[in-house]
């Protein structure tokens, strides 16, 4: 009797060891992670997993059991500039434990035009007080941070100081095309030239954007060209509340549909 005993205890034993075992490898098999994932920069893009379960606009997440494989893809628009976070560099990111991680996409091409009131005093710098840069990094819209207006004596001269840099990820060339003035105002003086970059102190005068349009090849910012553009106007007229607008665009040769527009506007007093 009490082997049969001591024989039981030891099925009871053993019996319980494999249910033990069994649930510690079912808890092992059902282990799960969390990963994060993100969107970031200008550009588009998306980030999708292998296996399925992340299809990411700017933010998602997923469960996973097993190893997982993020692949960012750019828009048509944009260049995947790389990953951050617990994944790094412009390959594609592996992860298996929770994790999170961010895409970077950056625009292709990226014109930003900004303009800024001068004056034609001898004061005038191209960072001189009062009058700040209206429209840095303002993209493909005319809004009120890209707008300077200012009112005019009959008979007198104003000018206008316009930069236009390459805020994308590849070399460009962009085409200026400004206002070419009216029988009340007078486009006198155009002067172009290179701020920054290899082309650095070159200055030209270009009559051909007093006609209408200019086109220069432009290196990606922030080591690429900056060009500086000033335009003096001439209000001949003698009638009063007189407006003029002078709309400048910058175009994309890339990516025509990229723009970029400022505006100059007068009023006669």
């Amino acid at each position: 009797m009490r082997a049969r005993a001591v024989g039981s205890a030891l099925s009871v034993t053993v019996l319980v060891l494999a249910c033990v075992l069994a649930t510690l490898q079912s808890a092992t098999a059902a282990a799960t992670y969390t990963v994060h994932s993100f969107k970031a920069g200008n550009g588009h893009g998306q980030i999708a997993s292998d296996p399925p379960g992340i299809t990411c606009g700017s933010a998602c997440q997923w469960d996973f059991d097993a190893p997982v494989t993020l692949t960012a893809t750019p828009g048509a628009d944009s260049t995947f500039v790389g990953w951050e976070g617990d994944c790094s560099g412009p390959g594609t990111c592996v992860v298996a434990d929770t994790a999170s991680v961010t895409a970077r996409f950056a625009l292709t091409n990226r014109p930003d035009a900004w303009i800024k009131l001068c004056g034609l005093s001898t004061w005038c710098t191209i960072n001189g007080l009062p009058h700040p840069w209206r429209g840095k990094d303002v993209y493909n819209t005319t809004g009120r941070h890209q707008k300077v207006g200012v009112k005019m004596e009959d008979g007198e001269g104003v000018r206008f100081w316009m930069t236009f840099e390459n805020d994308g990820v590849v070399a460009d060339i962009y085409t200026i095309k400004g206002c070419r003035g009216t029988r009340r105002f007078k486009v006198n003086k155009v002067t172009i030239g290179f701020t920054k970059g290899p082309k650095s102190g070159t200055e030209l005068i270009n009559s051909q954007f007093k006609n209408g349009t200019a086109t220069f090849p432009i290196e990606p910012a922030p080591s690429g060209d900056r060009i500086k553009l000033t335009l003096n106007i001439i209000a001949p007229t003698t009638a009063e509340g007189v407006s003029y607008r002078c709309p400048i665009t910058v175009t994309s040769q890339n990516d025509p549909a990229m723009t970029d527009t400022i505006l100059a506007r007068m009023t006669t007093y």
